[in-house]
């Protein structure tokens, strides 16, 4: 077969020079280029620039549909409590009313945690969504000790500011100086003692100064955990599955509820 180059005078069962080897090798290589690859296999080829564009497309259009999703539930909430600060009476006792539907977003909210099937489902995830943010905003409003349309527009406006603030830090300023796990934790641990010093002398002493503490230090601990919370839905921590995005609306809805109660409370309780 390669009779014409081999080096003549030797028998065909020495073994061929490492010029013939190379030669060999060359012919073989172009055999395999010539040769027609099957469609599955160029189809299953995908370049690493490919596979990153798909991941920031999937990271954005989750992104969209959590913060749309979101600004949906805030925009709906702050309409109603504009209307129902004009039905409800500015000084109505409806402590009863609103405590039932707090504990009513609760079972909600935690139904909404546990239950993945319900959350990755489209239909029950906006249905579970939809009843905790309704549940949530009226035991809000009815909680409220006044229900002043001036009061709650202004502190709708302080809310939004500071969330959004919170979101922009957590999506553009670099990962290094932002909390990650073990900070937001150790605030968490901070937090809860806190917590249960103030809300105990506030029980004790019956003074509304450890009511407005409790809440200025609640507006302080939301800020680290909402800086995180961007930093997760902008892929800038771990990837998120798509199917979560009703889940991470209704944390940043949870969000902007705790920001409006503390700072609401922390600016009008000296009136009451």
């Amino acid at each position: 077969m390669f009779r014409s180059e081999l080096q003549p005078g030797l028998p065909l069962h020495h073994f061929p020079t490492p010029t013939q080897l190379q030669v060999l090798q060359q012919r073989v290589e172009d055999n395999q280029q010539r040769r027609p690859q099957p469609p599955f296999a160029a189809q299953n080829v995908r370049a690493p620039s490919d596979a990153s564009d798909d991941r920031h497309e999937e990271v954005g259009l989750f992104m969209r549909r959590c913060y749309m999703t979101a600004g949906l539930f805030i925009v709906v909430t702050a309409w109603q409590w504009m209307i129902l600060s004009y039905v409800l009476k500015q000084d109505g006792d409806y402590i009863i009313g609103g405590f039932i539907c707090l504990v009513s977003s609760f079972a909600v909210l935690v139904i909404l945690a546990i239950c993945v099937q319900f959350r990755h489902n489209v239909a029950c995830g906006y249905i579970l969504g939809w009843l905790f943010v309704e549940t949530a905003a009226m035991g809000i409003v009815l909680m409220m000790p006044e229900r002043s349309l001036e009061h709650i527009c202004l502190t709708l406006l302080v809310a939004l500011s500071v969330l959004v603030f919170c979101y922009l830090l957590g999506a553009w300023v670099p990962k290094v100086v932002l909390p990650g796990e073990i900070t937001v934790f150790l605030f968490l641990v901070i937090f809860i003692v806190m917590s249960i010093i103030l809300l105990t002398l506030s029980i004790v002493t019956d003074q509304p100064k450890y009511k407005t503490l409790y809440f200025v230090l609640l507006a302080v601990f939301l800020v680290p955990t909402s800086v995180y919370h961007s930093q997760v839905i902008h892929g800038r921590r771990f990837r998120v599955p798509s199917k979560e995005f009703i889940n991470f609306a209704v944390s940043v809805y949870v969000n902007f509820l705790m920001f409006f109660a503390s700072i609401y409370y922390s600016m009008w309780a000296w009136e009451w």
